[in-house]
Formats: C-alpha cells, sequence, structure tokens
C-alpha cells in the first residue's frame, strides 16, 4: 500500500491518496472463490444478494464529496455494534452501519404490523453516506416492487407527498426520522428529517456531478466479487475509546469466507504513533462484553503498515452465529 503523509495539505488530498491506495489493495483482493462456497452454504445474515445493476444504481447517488459511507449487503441479522467492537472500528464510523439497519426497523414500526415488512420490497443492498453539510446519514435502496405499490403503502401510513426539485418526497407524521424520495421509480432515497436547507443536495451532487474515484472503483470491486459483503470509508479526525490518540481515517470490509464466515480487515490511519496504538489495542478490554466477544477482540491481529495499523480476523461460521444470536 502506498504510504501515506501526515502532513497532507487537507482532508480532501487526504481522502483522495488514501482511497487510491486503499482501493488498489481492494481491487487485488477480487479473486475467484478458492473453496467453491456456494450462497447455499450461507446463513441468511450474510448471503450475498446483490446485482451488478444493483450496484450501480445505488452507487449512482453517492455525493462525491461526502466525507464517509457504508455500501452494504444482506448482513441485517448481524449484531453491527458488537461487530464494530470487535474490530475496533471507532463509535462515529460504526454509526454509519446501525443507520443501514435502522432504515428497515423505523420503516417496520411506522407502516405498522398490518404492511409488508420492508425486508420484502427493500433491497438488501444498501449505500448510507455522510454528507460533508450534515451530521446526520443518508441512505439510498434499491425497490423490488412498483412504485406505485409502496406509494400506497406511504399514504395508508400517514405520509404527505410533496415535489422537490423534481423529485417526489413523502414526509411522515410522528417520530419517523426519515423522508422518502423516489431518486428513480425504482430507488428509494432517505433523507434525515433534520436535514432542513437543501436536503436533497447530497442525492442531486450524486447523480449530476462526475463520479468519484472511489464510486468508480468501488462499482467495478463490488461487481466483480460478490463475496465482498461490506466496505465501510470514512474521514476523521475521530476520537477512539480504545485509544489516547485521534484515528484520522478508516476502511473496514467484510468478505465471505469460507461459506458461512466472515474475513474481516479494519485499517486505522493513526494520527501520532501508529506502534502506540497497536499495543493499546492488542490490550482492548469491554467490560460490559460477554466472553465471546472479548475473546474475538483479543483475536483480532493488528500490525503497522506506515502511518497505519491494520487489523484482521477471520470468523468462524460458529463466531459468526453468536454475533448474530446477540442481536
Amino acid at each position: 500500500m502506498a504510504a501515506m503523509h501526515m502532513n497532507d495539505p487537507g482532508p480532501m488530498v487526504w481522502m483522495s491518496t488514501w482511497t487510491l491506495a486503499v482501493l488498489a489493495l481492494l481491487l487485488a483482493c477480487n479473486r475467484p472463490n478458492q473453496h467453491g462456497d456456494s450462497d447455499d452454504a450461507l446463513p441468511q445474515p450474510v448471503r450475498a444478494q446483490a446485482t451488478s445493476s444493483t450496484t450501480e444504481k445505488l452507487l449512482r447517488w453517492l455525493d462525491p464529496d461526502a466525507s464517509a459511507m457504508c455500501y452494504m449487503r444482506r448482513l441485517e441479522s448481524l449484531d453491527l455494534d458488537t461487530l464494530a467492537v470487535v474490530f475496533a472500528v471507532p463509535p462515529r464510523p460504526a454509526k454509519l452501519m446501525r443507520d443501514a439497519f435502522d432504515t428497515w426497523d423505523d420503516l417496520r414500526a411506522t407502516l405498522g404490523p398490518g404492511a409488508p415488512d420492508p425486508s420484502t420490497w427493500l433491497s438488501a443492498d444498501v449505500l448510507v453516506m455522510q454528507p460533508r453539510t450534515s451530521l446526520a446519514s443518508y441512505a439510498v435502496r434499491a425497490l423490488a416492487v412498483p412504485r406505485s405499490e409502496v406509494e400506497r403503502m406511504l399514504g395508508e401510513a400517514g405520509m404527505t407527498s410533496t415535489v422537490m426539485e423534481g423529485l417526489t418526497m413523502y414526509v411522515p407524521r410522528g417520530a419517523f426520522p426519515w423522508k422518502l424520495v423516489f431518486l428513480d421509480d425504482d430507488v428509494l432515497g432517505f433523507v434525515p428529517i433534520k436535514a432542513v436547507a437543501a436536503p436533497l443536495n447530497p442525492f442531486t451532487a450524486g447523480r449530476d456531478l462526475p463520479p468519484s474515484q472511489l464510486e468508480t472503483e468501488l462499482v467495478k470491486a463490488l461487481e466483480s466479487d460478490p463475496d465482498d459483503v461490506l466496505e465501510l470509508y470514512a474521514e476523521g479526525p475521530f476520537l477512539h475509546m480504545d485509544l489516547d490518540q485521534d484515528v484520522e481515517g478508516v476502511r473496514f470490509s467484510l468478505r465471505r469466507w469460507q461459506g458461512a464466515g466472515l474475513d474481516g480487515v479494519v485499517k486505522l490511519q493513526i494520527a501520532e504513533s501508529p506502534d502506540g496504538a497497536v499495543t493499546q489495542l492488542a490490550a482492548r478490554k469491554a467490560g460490559l462484553e460477554t466472553d465471546v466477544v472479548q475473546d474475538l477482540m483479543h483475536r483480532v491481529a493488528f500490525v503497522v503498515e506506515g502511518p497505519m495499523v491494520q487489523g484482521r480476523l477471520q470468523l468462524t461460521p460458529q463466531d459468526v452465529h453468536a454475533i448474530v444470536e446477540r442481536r
């Protein structure tokens, strides 16, 4: 991996340099499955269900200037908080993964028990992003049923429609934290309710501006590797509960491994001392976690790679099921 310099002139330049480096590694890992695994061998939480059209359809709306993004494929049964603890993902980037779940969970509560479950009409693939202009996350999912059916459900749930920038948006009543916008007839966007000024700008930027290098390379990587089930990128600085120094950037990825297992790699750009960070990460403790989770934490192998710290752990099917059971 190309080295990153701590005196980079600014976050945009740093993100561009780091993105190119980590994406080169990501593409290098796109190799044929060596174990002859099939989707039928996978438990529901990690079964890949993406197509090229879905990947492109969602990533088309990625804001080129987003400071963080997460693309996930069918991980809805995993306890992502536990996953983040195991792999030492800082709290703020880890929230992107939780927000992906919330797009389904919040809809279930809002539409009520009489409506079809969102998992039956929204794609398992989800894109979540953090614009620079917002502290809240935006999300995108594809539709698996005609738009008219979804609009009927939203209307029956008491949502009212309005047109903004040529796009139809449904505004909720009550505690639902999202506005829903039809970005295309088969793509639904989740806009945080607290986004008041120019709420659609992150989506229209993704649509109207040239694709970022990150978007281009992610489309290639995800299309060529159905075993790639999670990609998370985030610019810092971030507070890390296990470190006495900031984390300047994060990349976290998960791939299917040996059928029902997962191979996870986390990369942390460290502000001051990567060696000190490795020592502290190796000594992590989580007093509120179970012995099983603590064991998984200690099994993550952290090493220094220039100004970065890399941690890797291959989760067996039994390890994965332990995380599933927690959720």
